[in-house]
């Protein structure tokens, strides 16, 4: 388009320029995730080489790139391109994809320093968590499987992101299993001089916690076991807590950089075009005194150009496409300079325009679209009653409630008033004189709008004749007061004295539902000073219903974006059922019991948790997609507790007579430095994300910090938490094994649980 742009002559005095390019905020999402992708594969390289030789750091970070190409490739077979949300759907498994290869990588190490040969340690380090490193894929597979069947408008623009995910941990799993065992069978060691000299006192840093530290707190812990748990308990309570009491906020949609914002003004029916374009160049011209007012205090220019559409405007859903066409309306668009150039975000520009247009004489309404995605309105509520000036005063009562809220504006309602109008009215001497108000109105509209009375044949065309009154007799508003009524007898009369004549303003449109008729009032929120949940609760619990106690008869119900959140997450939590469902029946398989499955899903807790108290310490609130980064975040967690469960299960194998606290202290001990390194890998991957500045990375930062930050919260309960309940369950299970042994005359086993 551009090479054509450059080649095609035009007329003088006409040119052509591309606006509203998409492809630029996809080339800068590109390049954000890029940008991103590269500082954390640095990060997660370093942090494994402080672990591992550098040969298995190097061919262990290799998997990200691995995985990522072999994974879009098996995506694109199903439909998935590149676009915003599949780069989304990079970013979640950026911190996840390369966790399988670091535990195989560290069990591989392990088999080294305790001397094997390359070619045997890696057979033995691969053969020993081959079974948790596939069941911890899996299971988080499974966890994002069920997303792609969720329906509801944000359901079908995410399909793609499990599609994505699903993809890249499957090439993720093949590489470990497959080809890092390759590399890593032959040569030597990669690390030396200083490296070697780093890495060794590092070990014997990491040893020494684990020896002095970790190991301590978690027998601690164990014996101190029930008190362990409610302080665990305690810590899910605060972070319920935070949310109920307002310091933790939830954003469904969250407010998402725009190259771009959008005004959409609406005058009253039958307004002049010349009018509505007085009022779109008032805001042409506070839009260019704000962009002055901002190159005056910042340096730089925000405006890189603006856009008027007069009689012409989008309504409703971006989606749906449809237009609007009438004098009375206009489309004002600003288009900002790419968000990496500028110092103010398109939201904090509208607010600044907002306020500096104030309010427009004659404009019925005035929406302002400043994000990327539009789903649909903050607040949408549909009112239903018989009598329209009942429903009217009562739309009337909500919107003085909404202008009353702090950080509602966009108030709108749906039943519009139309152009100015005429109603007559038989009046008692109409009617005493046989007259009908069919009968007044067919005259009416055969004086002025004329009758067919006679088509003719002229050609191949039909021509009708039409009789009304002359054309000077039908021009002005005296005329309609002058007109003369036939009555039955054939006498005529002045309209004004059969008819009571009044003057009202008729609807412009008109909805039903369910053959009634319904007012649509909706607002937008601004997420800065409350929440649209915050809002549409207090509503529903409080002023509506108290609303249709005085007016009787008044239904009330809610749509637009409030109904859309409540299916979507209906059908989220639905596949997150499902998830849990299948992730049990694979891991009951796996332990050959029922309780050990509960244990491991607890940890699905402790990562929201650590999510929630991330949101809360960083300042942001919870997003729809924050809880893409919850799920992630759950695949870690578990695959992190399979790790430790198995080596706990393996040493009960091996040494029968082993005490079981000593044992999963002993496993705790044994799987901490996998389990670290999964953990600061996945957080140092995406690390950079979450100290974005970027305005384009506003939108996916909440995720980052479910998976990222949460993980750092949720390992250390993990490590203190799965060894007490586990210890908890034997002694629960203790009274049911002693009866068990008592009825079938076992004698007592070998193995035993200290308190």
């Amino acid at each position: 388009m551009r090479d054509f742009l450059d080649d095609v002559r035009l007329p003088p005095g006409i040119g052509l320029e591309i606006r509203d390019n998409d492809t630029d905020v996809l080339r800068d999402r590109i390049n954000l995730m890029l940008r991103n992708a590269i500082f954390g594969f640095g990060l997660v390289f370093l942090s494994l080489v402080l672990f591992l030789d550098l040969k298995l750091a190097f061919w262990t970070s290799l998997a990200i790139p691995i995985s990522f190409l072999g994974g879009l490739a098996i995506a694109s077979l199903f439909g998935a391109s590149i676009n915003m949300i599949s780069l989304f759907a990079l970013i979640i498994v950026l911190g996840i994809v390369v966790d399988d290869a670091v535990v195989v990588g560290e069990n591989v190490y392990q088999a080294q320093v305790e001397g094997r040969s390359q070619f045997e340690a890696t057979l033995r380090g691969l053969k020993e968590v081959a079974a948790p490193v596939t069941l911890g894929v899996m299971t988080t597979i499974m966890a994002f499987a069920p997303l792609a069947f969720t329906s509801g408008t944000l359901g079908q623009i995410i399909s793609v992101v499990p599609v994505v995910v699903i993809a890249i941990l499957a090439v993720s799993l093949l590489e470990c299993l497959l080809i890092l065992p390759a590399h890593l069978s032959g040569g030597g060691r990669w690390s030396m001089g200083p490296l070697a000299w780093v890495q060794r006192g590092f070990q014997a840093m990491l040893a020494a916690v684990t020896r002095a530290i970790l190991r301590p707190v978690v027998l601690g812990a164990v014996r101190l076991r029930y008190l362990t748990m409610a302080l665990v308990c305690a810590g899910a309570v605060l972070a319920a807590v935070s949310y109920l009491t307002g310091h933790l906020r939830f954003v469904f949609i969250p407010p998402t950089e725009a190259d771009g914002v959008q005004l959409t003004l609406t005058m009253a029916e039958g307004t002049p075009f010349s009018t509505t374009q007085q009022g779109a160049e008032t805001a042409l011209w506070a839009a260019a005194h704000v962009n002055d007012a901002i190159a005056a205090r910042d340096g730089t220019a925000p405006v890189l150009r603006t856009s008027a559409t007069i009689g012409q405007a989008a309504t409703g859903s971006p989606l749906a496409g449809s237009t609007d066409s009438s004098t009375n309306v206009a489309q004002i668009r600003v288009e900002l300079t790419p968000s990496d150039s500028r110092s103010i975000g398109s939201v904090d520009f509208e607010r600044l325009w907002r306020a500096e247009i104030g309010a427009l004489a004659a404009a019925e309404s005035m929406i302002f679209v400043s994000g990327l995605f539009v789903v649909g309105n903050d607040v949408s509520i549909e009112l239903r009653h018989p009598d329209d000036t009942v429903l009217i005063a009562a739309a009337e009562a909500l919107g003085d409630r909404l202008r009353a809220t702090v950080g509602i504006s966009d108030i709108e309602f749906s039943l519009q008033y139309g152009k100015r109008q005429l109603e007559f009215r038989l009046n008692a001497l109409g009617q005493s004189l046989g007259l009908t108000e069919s009968d007044m109105a067919r005259q009416i509209r055969r004086a002025f709008f004329g009758e067919t009375v006679q088509t003719l044949q002229r050609g191949l065309e039909e021509v009708d004749v039409v009789v009304r009154y002359p054309q000077d007799a039908r021009t002005s508003l005296s005329d309609v007061y002058t007109l003369r009524i036939t009555l039955p007898g054939g006498e005529t009369v002045p309209v004004t004295a059969i008819a009571d004549i009044t003057e009202t303003r008729g609807f412009s449109t008109i909805e039903r539902a369910d053959g009634r008729r319904i007012l649509r009032v909706t607002a937008k929120v601004d997420p800065d000073v409350t929440t649209s949940d915050n809002v549409n609760t207090n509503l529903t619990t409080e002023f509506l219903p108290e609303l249709r106690e005085r007016v009787t008869g008044l239904g009330w119900s809610m749509s637009g974006q409030a109904a859309d959140q409540n299916e979507d997450l209906k059908t989220l939590l639905g596949a997150m059922g499902i998830a849990i469902l299948g992730i049990f029946v694979m891991l009951a398989s796996f332990t050959r019991s029922y309780s050990l499955p509960l244990v491991i899903l607890s940890t699905v807790a402790y990562g929201v948790v650590g999510a929630v108290l991330g949101h809360v310490l960083l300042g942001y609130p919870l997003t729809f997609i924050s809880l893409f980064g919850m799920v992630a975040l759950s695949g870690v967690v578990v695959n992190d507790t399979i790790l430790l469960l198995d080596d706990y299960k393996r040493r009960l194998s091996r040494q029968p007579i082993l005490d079981k606290v000593q044992a999963i202290a002993d496993s705790a001990a044994r799987r901490f430095r996998p389990i670290l390194m999964t953990t600061l890998s996945t957080a140092f991957g995406l690390l950079p994300m979450i100290y974005e500045t970027s305005l384009q990375a506003k939108f996916l930062i909440p995720m980052a910090i479910s998976l990222g930050f949460g993980i750092l919260i949720a390992t250390p309960i993990l490590l203190v938490a799965i060894p007490a309940t586990v210890m908890i369950l034997d002694d629960l299970g203790r009274p049911f094994r002693w009866a068990w042994r008592m009825f079938s005359h076992q004698p007592e086993p070998t193995t035993r649980a200290k308190a």
